[in-house]
């Protein structure tokens, strides 16, 4: 089904694409299977899709109607949506979305580095502690990639809307055929199969715990990003009448489906290396010592392990940018939104993340500290959007924005309840339980904001953000050219967007 003309996206294929590889990340391919292995195997599963479809699904709706109906990236959207004075709750949004896009580069960078020591067998036969420390602590190498990536985002995103739809549709085919032959793999060593029950067997221990169900509604907000706001730029250049509930589903399943092929290669690989008790380990290792440090060497050990590893780190690379092509778009378009080029809006949302992610790339210590700070402070998204449903009237939406005639799924009364109350007020009790974890990580001090994950930290950086969006709301506010949204219902793309 073309969109041309209606739309900045070339086909419904195309826009399925840009969906799909905005949400699986490398949250995707290197956390959902360390979760799901530390949380019970099936059972984290089970709360994952029911989490997903619950209480992600109704806020990504929102972005899209949020996106589509003013025509505007987050600031200029929250303002032509509920008023001028929230303006600084996008604002907010975007800014968070662009300090953690500026330490996922660097990441991406480490992928790419893997890649490379795994093409020269570079860190075969060596102690992977060390490979891991000269990768991601003051190196000139890793700095280097990260510049040149930086480099090919800005390639991707300032040309056109069209560029990012013909990288998502090259890497999304891409990056699930290589998981798909990594998973094959792994499926055919000795002992593959306790991995396999491990992953799909519901233990009720772990199905009745808080704590699956908090670690599924973690990786939920890190996986498809409900109030990350991707989507809610996404949506700038959709069609006015293609199906949100249906279109926000694929992208939730094909999120889900890449996953558990990611988490099929990766768990059954361990099991079969390793005892239960040391590959649950091994995975309660962090998302580091799994990926870097016990995959590294379990590649080393298993037949085609030379081809696989490299495999699976340009699968993660892969997965890695084809998210930060179209995050990126978050900065990109507040510039555009305030009157300035495509080009220039994309140099300069790029040399920021350059500039604030650098770093990151030359030290873990930092990097890990922007991970805890801004995944937090992400979650703030989609109780804004709770609120400016309700502000707006979740009804009204459900009736007038989401439920056109001919639409494949009409949603139901329950949409207004799940985006207006329980997925905000459910996700405010995952800020609330983080912040108390990080007190007992530092019962001392937990207060000061110069410890690596303590509550000190994410709060002093958060009132930071906060008060310099606050203080420049009508300055931004002001900044933005044009209002699209009459009130009621979706413009056309505008021609300055197309």
């Amino acid at each position: 089904m073309s969109e041309k003309g209606k739309s900045g996206y070339g086909s419904r294929l195309g826009l399925v694409c840009i969906l799909i590889g905005a949400s699986v990340g490398t949250g995707n391919v290197w956390r959902f299977p360390r979760m799901a292995a530390v949380n019970g195997g099936g059972a984290f599963v089970l709360a994952m899709v029911i989490v997903l479809f619950l209480m992600a699904v109704p806020i990504v709706c929102m972005e899209n109607v949020m996106g589509r109906a003013t025509r505007h990236g987050t600031p200029g959207a929250f303002r032509d949506f509920i008023g001028k004075k929230y303006t600084w709750m996008g604002t907010f949004s975007s800014m968070a979305a662009l300090m953690m896009l500026s330490y996922y580069m660097a990441v991406m960078a480490w992928c790419v580095r893997y890649a490379g020591l795994s093409i020269t067998k570079s860190y075969w036969g060596k102690d992977m502690a060390e490979v891991y420390d000269s990768v991601v602590n003051g190196s000139l190498a890793t700095w280097v990639v990260f510049a040149v990536l930086c480099l090919l985002l800005y390639i991707c995103v300032y040309k056109s809307q069209a560029m990012i739809e013909k990288v998502a549709t090259f890497m999304v085919p891409v990056l699930a055929l290589l998981l798909i032959i990594i998973a094959v793999r792994a499926l055919m060593l000795p002992g593959s199969l306790e991995g396999v029950k491990y992953v799909f067997t519901i233990q009720p221990k772990h199905l009745f715990a808080a704590q699956t169900w908090l670690n599924a509604l973690t990786q939920a907000a890190w996986s498809i990003g409900p109030g990350l706001m991707i989507m809610l730029n996404i949506a700038v250049y959709s069609s006015r009448k293609s199906d949100i509930s249906l279109n926000t589903r694929i992208q939730a399943f094909g999120d889900m489906s890449i996953a558990l092929v990611s988490t099929l290669g990766v768990i059954p690989t361990i099991f079969a290396m390793m005892s239960v008790s040391d590959a649950v380990a091994a995975c309660e290792s962090s998302n580091s010592g799994l990926t870097f440090l016990a995959l590294t060497s379990l590649f080393q050990k298993i037949g085609g392990g030379y081809f696989i590893s490299i495999m699976f780190f340009l699968a993660l690379a892969f997965a890695a940018f084809s998210t930060a092509t179209v995050q990126c778009m978050i900065g990109t378009q507040m510039f555009i939104d305030a009157g300035w080029s495509r080009k220039k809006g994309a140099a300069v949302t790029v040399a920021f993340l350059f500039i604030v992610g650098t770093p990151s790339a030359l030290n873990e210590w930092f990097l890990l500290n922007q991970d805890m700070v801004w995944a937090c402070l992400m979650l703030f998204g989609s109780i804004f959007l709770g609120f400016a449903a309700h502000k707006y009237g979740a009804e009204k939406i459900r009736t007038r924005l989401l439920n056109f005639e001919g639409n494949e799924i009409q949603e139901k009364r329950y949409w207004s309840t799940l985006t207006v109350w329980i997925a905000p007020i459910v996700i405010t009790l995952v800020f609330v339980w983080w912040i108390w974890q990080a007190i007992g990580w530092y019962p001392d001090n937990w207060w000061s904001p110069f410890e690596q994950n303590s509550p000190g930290t994410i709060i002093t950086q958060g009132l930071i953000l906060f008060i310099l969006c606050w203080a420049l709301n009508n300055k931004v506010a002001d900044s933005i050219k044009f209002k699209y949204f009459d009130g009621e219902d979706y413009p056309e793309l505008p021609d300055e967007l197309r």
